[in-house]
């Protein structure tokens, strides 16, 4: 598979949030950031964990306490402290003082420091309303400059930030300067803008359809968003970590089945009506011109957003959260407000031991935030469970004073089996993954987002079935608006005829086959796409003739959640959430035993179920492996496919990248 991907690097985390859609108030139809180093996974060692406690009285934390005074419980076995060192941050002002990091890597090492505090600016905009955004922008200067020393550590991240991107500074000029000048990020209340998806979900149903299915999906983006920074910042400090998140608030959207009832009728739901296509011939595909409503995607869109649970979604934050060592500082954007929405904020942040900033006096709201991550004590036991199972251990922290309130670390992972690294005996290094996991994930490494073309072809019995894939949102430019023609000629064999085919309007891809030439391969091909003006892309895909074996390899196709959604081609293996895999192998005949699983880039199996079928089309055995990608977060994913027939086993694996 051959592709272009362009890559955006900055100098500073101000600059990559400047440049995100933030500012443009508008999510991009599709981003893949730059490869970004991967973070150290920190987990605690066996002989030695520090707990982050947070004793106070009427609001104050208090000082002069020994080891003494505190009791820690391991899964609810007592502990034995062995040093309990208070800390005070003292703020300076003086931005001079303040160094940033000179790389990403460097700030993620200075981060691991639980001396130096750290915490993350999460402007949620998609529920922030334009007035918000202006009346927070001064104050939030204001706190960093009072909170921050030159030890502390600071990002910022919005919903349609990958935290990959995320860049630790000490600096408040920049985003000083950004605040000023893209004060408008709010995205709510008159000033929404619309992606060409949720403007396409208009044209199916109508503004207020529309907007209660882009509030429900931007809700579980938001969520999803701040549960990948939780596990992002996780995987690189055992510490506490403060995310501050400037928002009005989240309904929390349950599943509705009576509106997705009443909006499946058959003209909406995606069902195939007879009509008449553009060649004049009598067809059962819905037209999908430009201007058309596309009703095949919009019923999944519809579907999965009224069977959405955010209200799972948003527990599952909070137990996130707190197995992180994550405390959540929401401000309402919005000040004094009541209702569900406020009550939502004031739970995230009494349940992962944070505060909740509910005021018009934004200053004196941030000034509680800034003063409650002031002060503590950093706990040292040695824990008496000295397994290195990679199992999760409860922590609680009491103080022998009963009038004393006290926030502390609730838990930690336990270091696995894998070898240690670092000198300082406290972190694991991550258990690699397999080779072949490595190798499909290696795959997805040489995409690239400005590609004009994507394609991949694979040996199919007797043929060549290659897939030709336009990029995402090539469809609405007028190039590409009325589809595109396809021709396939096999480099240096002119006993194969080129293979001509057609990409509709309104779709990206198409699957050709062409003979296979003799030899064993592997073969090479040209492709040539044409659309109007004369507009031509070129690629070219060599095919390795394939081993004899069990099953065959994979070709992968993209359709929406509906089951009646036609399925389209993939050669570009970037999928956004809102859709789902499907991908079919031949098979040597009929199986014994077939299943499918989900693995991380780690090799790790995700709890997400792969559904395997198999059947017979043109007397041959097709084995197929469906997955949908609601549930996952952004990232890379491999899915392995393992079949068995006359007691030999094959496994084949699929690189995926989940993006928006």
């Amino acid at each position: 598979m051959r592709a272009r991907i362009a890559i955006v690097t900055s100098a500073c985390a101000l600059v990559v949030w400047a440049t995100t859609p933030l500012a443009q108030q508008a999510p991009p139809a599709q981003q893949t950031p730059p490869p970004q180093a991967t973070p150290p996974v920190f987990r605690a060692a066996t002989n030695a964990v520090q707990v982050d406690a947070y004793p106070t009285k009427d609001g104050k934390i208090i000082e002069g306490l020994t080891a003494k005074d505190f009791q820690v419980f391991e899964d609810g076995k007592p502990q034995t402290i062995d040093t309990a060192e208070f800390v005070r941050i003292e703020p300076n002002a003086i931005d001079a003082l303040r160094r940033d990091p000179n790389t990403q890597e460097e700030g993620i090492k200075l981060a691991a420091d639980p001396r130096n505090r750290l915490f993350v600016l999460f402007l949620d905009a998609y529920h922030s309303s334009l007035s918000g955004s202006y009346s927070v922008a001064r104050p939030i200067v204001t706190m960093l400059n009072r909170l921050l020393t030159p030890g502390d550590l600071f990002g910022v991240a919005t919903p349609m930030m990958r935290p990959s991107e995320l860049i630790l500074g000490r600096r408040t000029e920049t985003i000083e300067d950004q605040l000023q000048r893209h004060w408008t990020w709010g995205n709510t209340k008159g000033t929404i803008t619309y992606s060409p998806q949720e403007e396409e979900l208009m044209r199916c149903y109508g503004e207020a359809v529309a907007l209660a299915i882009t509030n429900r999906t931007r809700e579980e983006r938001t969520l999803n968003s701040l549960g990948d920074f939780v596990e992002y910042l996780a995987r690189i400090r055992e510490a506490r970590k403060g995310l501050i998140v400037f928002t009005r608030g989240w309904p929390l959207y349950g599943p509705d089945e009576a509106t997705l009832h009443r909006l499946m009728t058959p003209e909406r739901a995606g069902i195939p009506q007879m009509g008449v296509n553009g060649a004049g011939q009598i067809s059962n595909t819905t037209p999908n011109a430009p201007g058309y409503a596309n009703w095949n995607w919009c019923a999944g869109e519809a579907q999965r957003a009224f069977q959405l649970d955010n209200h799972r979604r948003f527990r599952d934050l909070i137990v996130q959260a707190n197995r992180a060592n994550v405390a959540f500082y929401p401000v309402n954007t919005d000040g004094v407000t009541s209702g569900t929405q406020s009550e939502t904020l004031m739970a995230l942040a009494e349940n992962t031991d944070g505060l909740v900033s509910i005021t018009n006096d934004f200053n004196a709201g941030l000034r509680k935030i800034a003063d409650d991550m002031s002060a503590f004590y950093l706990l040292t036991y040695s824990p008496t469970n000295n397994k290195t199972d990679g199992g999760y251990r409860k922590i609680e922290v009491k103080v022998t004073d009963p009038s004393i309130r006290i926030k502390a670390r609730r838990g930690y992972t336990a270091a696995g089996a894998e070898p240690k690294s670092g000198s300082s005996g406290s972190t694991a290094a991550k258990p690699s993954a397999p080779a072949e996991v490595t190798g499909a994930i290696d795959v997805l490494s040489r995409l690239r987002l400005n590609a004009e073309l994507f394609s991949y072809g694979v040996v199919d019995g007797n043929e060549l079935a290659i897939a030709v894939e336009l990029p995402s949102g090539s469809t609405t430019k007028p190039a590409w608006q009325k589809g595109a023609d396809v021709q396939l000629t096999v480099t240096g064999d002119t006993s194969v005829a080129p293979v001509t085919g057609r990409i509709d309007a309104g779709a990206r891809g198409v699957v050709l086959r062409a003979p296979k030439p003799a030899g064993a391969g592997p073969y090479r091909m040209n492709i040539k796409v044409t659309g109007a003006v004369s507009t031509i892309v070129t690629d070219r895909v060599e095919i390795a003739a394939p081993a004899a074996g069990v099953l065959g390899e994979p070709i992968i196709y993209r359709g929406m959640p509906a089951g009646s959604a036609p399925l389209r081609p993939a050669a570009d293996f970037q999928f956004y959430r809102t859709e789902r895999v499907h991908v079919e192998f031949s098979a040597a005949g009929p199986l014994e035993r077939r299943e499918g699983r989900l693995l991380g880039r780690d090799g790790v199996v995700r709890p997400i179920p792969v559904q395997i079928t198999e059947r017979e089309r043109d007397g041959r055995t097709i084995v197929s492996a469906d997955l949908g990608l609601s549930a996952l977060a952004m990232g890379d994913y491999v899915l392995e496919v393992t079949a068995v027939r006359n007691g030999t086993e094959a496994k084949k694996f699929v690189p995926i990248r989940v993006v928006r």
